[in-house]
């Protein structure tokens, strides 16, 4: 019985071998044909700084160099921060400055600049949503920190030239050497709250308020510094305000504007959306309008086609109210367009409007515009002050005794009614015109941008 076992269970066991392989097979097969296939498209991730191997890189960069410094120049950085609380007339003479201790302060300037540009970065990131979708982001870091790195050294160059012509040169040295404390002082400040901002998600409404707190102490430390170096006595206060304002306040609101301005720029430049044609509604009245300007300035060709148009109601419609004009002694006017389709309906009705038909109109250019059809006749033409129809209903009841008819379009409001029942005023409203859209197919290549006035035109369109 072995003898004829053996045989049968060798041949089970090559076949589950051959079976599985099969098996083996067939599923790689499926998994790489599968990945080969598109699937559904998932959601994308909002953008988060921590993510960004940018600004981890950046951040790694400025904790490289605070420990280096922290590492090699502690006591330098300790004489500075006591020679910066301590008021001195003059430089000491044991004050020695050596090539280490200069590239301690330039590594830690260095450090505040990064770290400023970054926070510059930060708050664009939050609230200028289409310079980070059009701009790379490390250009914009980079251009952000090289913007703060020319603001530090125009800066200095602008306070060694003042400083130079008006005070002498131990004043001066004593201010920039205070001037870099401060400005180190606030890169040590700006660490955490940068650490905090990307690793634990502090809220872009709060972080201003954090970076804003850290630039007033350093004001108020500069201030202070500049009072007892160069303005320590009383009647140098005037002189203290202009000369703070003019080289402190006055070229930090020249940084911000001046990173808009390069925001603007780049979102110009780096755009991918090249607007060659755009359609905008409606037309200008005015050849002073800005779009003519902009056309001029950028090279583009601007379409001016009105998406929705005013027409009248047919005759067959009109009769469906059952209103007749000439039961009517008045009529009442708000608009240019409810004096064309009146009387053009007129026209279609072959009603001839009588010549003692008064006009009351809202406003004196409605009023003006019935002399395309009528005589102008003070006793026969009423018009408001301002424009409102609430200004009208004076004039109105002077004439109580007449018989009103109100041309409307079909969307309109309750005003008008509500008013003329209040003064109990006989009247009748009648829709004789009507908003509807302007079809038109432009071709799709001819049509870059369209622009629209109103949440109406955006429906219809």
């Amino acid at each position: 019985m072995s003898e004829t076992c053996h045989p049968g269970i060798a041949y089970i066991l090559q076949l589950y071998t051959e079976e599985q392989s099969r098996v083996d097979t067939a599923l790689t097969h499926n998994v790489c044909h599968t990945s080969k296939e598109d699937g559904m498209r998932g959601m994308e991730l909002p953008y988060q700084l921590r993510s960004d191997w940018m600004v981890t890189s950046v951040l790694f960069l400025c904790f490289i160099l605070v420990s280096y410094v922290l590492a090699h120049g502690k006591k330098h950085l300790e004489q500075q921060f006591k020679n910066f609380a301590l008021s001195k007339e003059r430089a000491s003479l044991f004050d020695d400055t050596t090539a280490s201790d200069v590239r301690y302060t330039l590594v830690l300037i260095l450090q505040t600049c990064i770290l400023s540009g970054f926070c510059v970065y930060d708050y664009f990131s939050d609230h200028d949503l289409l310079l980070f979708r059009t701009v790379p982001h490390c250009l914009l870091l980079s251009i952000y920190i090289g913007y703060v790195v020319f603001f530090f050294v125009i800066k200095w160059l602008l306070y060694s030239f003042v400083n130079w012509i008006f005070f002498n040169k131990t004043r001066n040295i004593i201010w920039l050497e205070s001037y870099f404390n401060v400005v180190i002082g606030a890169g040590f400040l700006l660490f955490p709250i940068v650490l905090l901002i990307v690793y634990f998600d502090l809220s872009p409404q709060i972080a201003p308020y954090f970076i804003g707190f850290v630039i007033i102490i350093a004001k108020i430390l500069l201030f202070y510094k500049c009072f007892s170096n160069f303005f320590n006595k009383f009647h140098g206060a005037f002189h203290l305000i202009l000369y703070f304002c003019a080289l402190e306040i006055l070229p930090d609101f020249v940084l911000w504007k001046g990173i808009i301005l390069a925001n603007n720029i780049l979102i110009l430049n780096f755009s991918t959306l090249k607007i060659k044609s755009p359609r905008i509604q409606p037309k200008p009245t005015s050849e002073k309008s800005p779009y003519y300007d902009i056309a001029e300035k950028y090279g583009v060709k601007i379409d001016f086609r009105p998406f929705i148009k005013v027409e009248s109601l047919s005759a067959k419609e009109f009769r469906q109210q059952k209103v007749s004009i000439l039961d009517h002694t008045a009529v009442i006017f708000t608009s240019r367009h409810a004096i064309d389709h009146f009387f053009n309906l007129c026209a279609e009705l072959r009603v001839t409007v009588p010549e003692t038909m008064k006009y009351f109109c809202t406003s004196e250019t409605i009023a003006l515009y019935i002399q395309k059809y009528v005589q102008y006749r003070k006793r026969k033409v009423f018009f408001g002050a301002t424009g409102k129809f609430a200004d009208l209903v004076p004039s109105i009841v002077k004439h109580n005794t007449e018989k009103y008819l109100v041309p409307m379009s079909d969307v309109h409001n309750d005003e008008i009614k509500t008013l003329l029942d209040k003064n109990k005023i006989q009247h009748t409203e009648v829709v004789m015109y009507r908003t509807v859209s302007n079809d038109f197919t432009p071709k799709k290549s001819s049509i870059t941008i369209c622009c629209c006035f109103s949440v109406l035109q955006e429906s219809i369109l």
